[in-house]
């Protein structure tokens, strides 16, 4: 695979050894626990980490008497290693890397997978497969290695498994370009190495399919069925199952057809178009479902019915939806929540459902997380025609004359548009088609006005029930099983917030002689809660950042001494006299918070007044907040 060579004088690598690279060589660093002082401070990516944290990192649960003098120690070594590459400054309780302009192989390693996939949604394989190869050029061995053992229980885990989701698109990328055979003895090792990995089998059962090797790979789904009944007891997925029927349903003397394979999935026959003339161009651009999609059935079922898919008794795909009631309008509906409450998660598990009732393509795109530079419509716009077969010509350069023509295309197609991340009804409105066979599925932060109100749903926390179960499929069945009261207090820790679960069932598979209840002594701390709710590139902190980004410096101060309240919950006239402002004034202060979703109501007071309360960690968060001169930073207080 192609290897992407820096250019930065000074260079940090965390996939494979802990190593930095000044002006083309290498630094000495010395041994493993100032390699994991380095380590820790990038994964930061310029937050402060607290001694708290790093101490965990060096020496787990038992550190020396004289842990802070020895992390001063390999702060100042690194700090002469550097010299003035870069600085490593005090702040607070703890130590932030600072090195503008430096290169750092995890950065550009998601960069590069991000460009990959996007060149893959947009029909562009060739483009993909170098990109994707390059990311995963990158690798140089095992993340983190040289480090300490609980900086490899901690963060390494979860690095490798953000390079499987790479190695699945190149993959893709790959057989798109009608590489089969190259790739069999490649998929054949990484269905060995993750045998319970789905899309890597419906990959090597894909690749043998295509090289006339239709019983090899029925082979390969056969040992799949029976490897998911023996360890986990269940059966197969649609990806498996229906690819399997594919496979079944062809006659034995016909060769398999090659056709580009989309993005996300299809991996069968080319379709044919629906207006009868031969083969149609049939985005696919979902991204897969997650295998261990837990809960939300009652919101499933709701956005199911919204698009046109009748839980139980799904239309099929040469019938599809109903037309909406309101003629010549698409069906829409819209997904709202915090940030890492599960919207993008739940959007495409429905999407997943609603393909066999928009058989003529889904299309996706994610807008820009809350934060991050917004995508211009004008550029989607472009990604979607291609997509939808136009070629580059066809593509006018005008924005408006672009919506045009996408509104032309999908006039009498029953397509699935998803819109992830949308902030606005301008962002929105360009790219909702008009036809009423068409279906609309959007995530926000905050409701729309796009969207009619009955067709939103605001998205909270898991439930305990569902919470329960998300850590049972995590692989801690038997430890829930053991300490239902301890998986009830670490729910409680962390909100339910579907985010920091997810984390904390990586951290549990990464340490299976951890109870449960030494689990919840480790998160019990407050002041490093934030901190220890991590893993590799997931991370709690910059989800709950995001809710900060669009609240004035003067309610940040205001929401600071609420979070200090050693109440739980308060009122309105109860938040007047500690501010000392009016009741009416406290309450619009505080129905402001809540619309940011940084408070809840958690009740009524006997008067039958909102009782107002923080979310768990977003009072962790808030508690935190303090203004500093030109910006906020949320280090304060770690």
């Amino acid at each position: 695979m192609h290897r992407a060579v820096p250019c930065a004088a000074l260079e940090f690598r965390i996939l494979g050894p802990v190593q930095v690279w000044l002006s083309g060589v290498e630094v000495q660093l010395g041994g493993s626990k100032q390699r994991t002082v380095l380590a820790a401070l990038l994964l930061a990516h310029g937050r402060v980490v607290t001694d708290g944290a790093l101490s965990a990192l060096l020496w787990g649960d038992e550190p020396p008497r004289t842990s802070g003098a020895q992390i001063y120690t390999y702060v100042s070594r690194l700090r002469r290693t550097l010299g003035d590459a870069g600085s490593l400054v005090r702040n607070g309780q703890g130590y932030a890397l600072r090195a503008p302009g430096a290169w750092f192989d995890l950065d550009e390693y998601v960069a590069l997978a991000r460009r990959g996939r996007a060149a893959l949604e947009q029909g562009r394989p060739d483009v993909a497969s170098v990109q994707l190869a390059a990311a995963l050029g990158l690798w140089r061995g095992a993340a983190l290695g040289s480090g300490t053992e609980f900086l490899a229980e901690t963060e390494a885990a979860a690095l490798e498994e953000s390079r499987l989701d790479p190695q699945e698109l190149w993959v893709e990328a790959e057989l798109a370009l009608g590489r089969c055979r190259e790739l069999i003895s490649e998929l054949t090792a990484l269905v060995a190495a993750h045998p319970l990995r789905e899309r890597f089998r419906a990959q090597l059962m894909t690749a043998l399919w295509r090289s006339h090797r239709r019983a090899d790979a029925l082979r390969v789904f056969f040992e799949g069925r029976e490897l998911l009944a023996d360890e986990l007891g269940v059966d197969p997925s649609p990806l498996l199952t229906e690819l399997y029927e594919e496979i079944v349903a062809e006659p034995p003397d016909a060769p398999p057809a090659v056709p580009p394979v989309p993005a996300t999935g299809g991996t069968g026959p080319a379709p044919t178009g629906t207006d009868g003339r031969g083969p149609a161009t049939v985005p696919a651009m979902l991204p897969p479902d997650l295998a261990d999609f837990t809960g939300r059935r009652s919101e499933t079922d709701r956005l199911c019915r919204w698009l046109g898919v009748e839980t139980g008794t799904a239309p099929t795909p040469s019938q599809g939806p109903a037309p909406d009631p309101a003629s010549g309008r698409p069906r829409l509906a819209l997904v709202s929540g915090p940030p890492g409450v599960g919207r993008s998660s739940l959007a495409v598990h429905v999407a997943q459902q609603a393909r066999a009732v928009y058989p003529d393509g889904q299309l996706f795109v994610d807008l820009g997380a809350p934060g991050e530079s917004r995508v211009p419509v004008r550029d989607v716009l472009a990604w979607f025609l291609r997509a939808l077969g136009a070629s580059p010509d066809g593509i006018p350069s005008d924005t408006q004359e672009r919506a045009q023509v996408y509104r032309s295309l999908l006039a009498r197609r029953r397509v699935l548009v998803v819109l992830e991340n949308a902030v606005s009804d301008e962002q929105v409105h360009l790219l909702l088609p008009a036809g009423a066979g068409c279906g609309v599925l959007i995530t926000s932060t905050e409701p729309l006005a796009a969207v009619p109100v009955d067709r939103q749903i605001d998205l909270g926390p898991f439930d305990i029930a569902e919470a329960m179960l998300f850590l049972r499929r995590a692989g801690a069945h038997q430890r829930v099983q053991v300490e239902r009261a301890a998986a009830l207090e670490l729910i409680d820790s962390c909100g339910r917030f579907p985010l920091a679960l997810r984390i904390l069932s990586l951290q549990l598979s990464r340490k299976p002689h951890w109870t449960l209840r030494r689990m919840v002594a480790h998160l019990r701390a407050e002041a490093t809660r934030l901190d220890r709710l991590q893993a590799g590139s997931l991370c709690i902190r910059p989800a709950l950042d995001r809710l900060f980004d669009a609240v004035e410096d003067g309610r940040l101060t205001q929401l600071r001494i609420l979070a200090d309240l050693p109440t739980p919950t308060f009122t309105a006239d109860a938040v007047g006299r500690l501010l000392g402002l009016s009741e009416c004034v406290a309450e619009h202060i505080l129905e402001y918070l809540l619309e940011r979703r940084l408070l809840e109501v958690a009740g009524h007071d006997a008067g039958r007044r909102p009782l107002y309360s923080f979310p768990p960690l977003t009072r962790l968060a808030a508690r935190e907040v303090r203004r500093g001169p030109g910006n906020r930073s949320l280090v304060e207080g770690a």
